[in-house]
């Protein structure tokens, strides 16, 4: 069916970068709308204060990811190993999986267990990102962006590996810290001067809130109206005017 049409819309961009390489007679191609809708995190209150609940840390930070072989919490793990050493720096990994006793493992051979606390995956996930420190976010692939946005609308602050979509939100060093994929020394290195430079911590949540108030809130009937016009992009012929509905 593909080898013969002309348009395709899709979810994702990693589905349109597939579809592009694998289909290259098709001349439009395009990615839909997402309707994100996160006013309700800005607002939202704790259920509970992460500091409160684990009083021997002075820094708190979060990250999410699969408890696997070959997951990308082993680049934290790399990246931050210099600064867990230090046991009132305390790192939360919220998540699950079939490689935890091996992750159990690592911490102690890295000598950062008394800094680093597994957690089953969070059901308050507002509770998470507005009382932690600093979300650490490795991964670049489509759930995490949508954590990433989760977390700006909560207004947590964020270092994380660089794309496309963070890059557009996000000044490095003003509103978070990017660094490249794979560049764990860079991402260690820019979480301590985070932890060293205490006047950052404010003026990246504040940010965060800001990209979230003026970036990631969208009217429903926009989104509506802007899958509308993708789809009628489509079936009307270019030239030829649509009536609107």
């Amino acid at each position: 069916l593909l080898r013969q049409v002309k348009s395709v819309r899709v979810k994702t961009v990693a589905q349109r970068k597939k579809l592009a390489e694998q289909y290259r007679q098709i001349t439009d191609l395009g990615t839909l709308p997402r309707f994100y809708n996160f006013a309700g995190l800005q607002t939202a209150t704790p259920g509970f204060t992460l500091h409160e609940k684990y009083p021997g840390f002075a820094f708190i930070m979060l990250t999410f990811g699969p408890l696997s072989a070959n997951s990308h919490l082993h680049d934290v793990f790399t990246a931050l190993r210099r600064l867990l050493l230090n046991p009132r720096i305390g790192l939360l990994v919220v998540g699950d999986g079939p490689a935890k006793h091996l992750f159990e493992e690592k911490v102690k051979l890295l000598g950062i267990e008394k800094s680093v606390v597994f957690l089953k995956p969070a059901e308050d996930l507002v509770s998470y990102l507005k009382t932690s420190d600093l979300l650490v976010e490795t991964e670049v692939s489509e759930d995490s962006e949508i954590r990433i946005l989760q977390a700006a609308s909560c207004g947590a602050a964020i270092a994380a590996y660089e794309t496309d979509l963070r890059k557009d939100l996000f000044q490095d060093g003003q509103s978070a810290f990017l660094c490249p994929t794979g560049d764990m020394q860079c991402l260690g290195q820019k979480t301590a001067k985070f932890i060293n430079t205490p006047a950052l911590r404010g003026e990246f949540k504040e940010l965060a809130l800001h990209v979230a108030s003026e970036r990631l809130h969208e009217d429903k009937g926009a989104y509506f109206r802007a899958v509308r016009d993708t789809i009628l992009s489509v079936l009307v012929p270019q030239g030829v005017k649509a009536v609107s509905v």
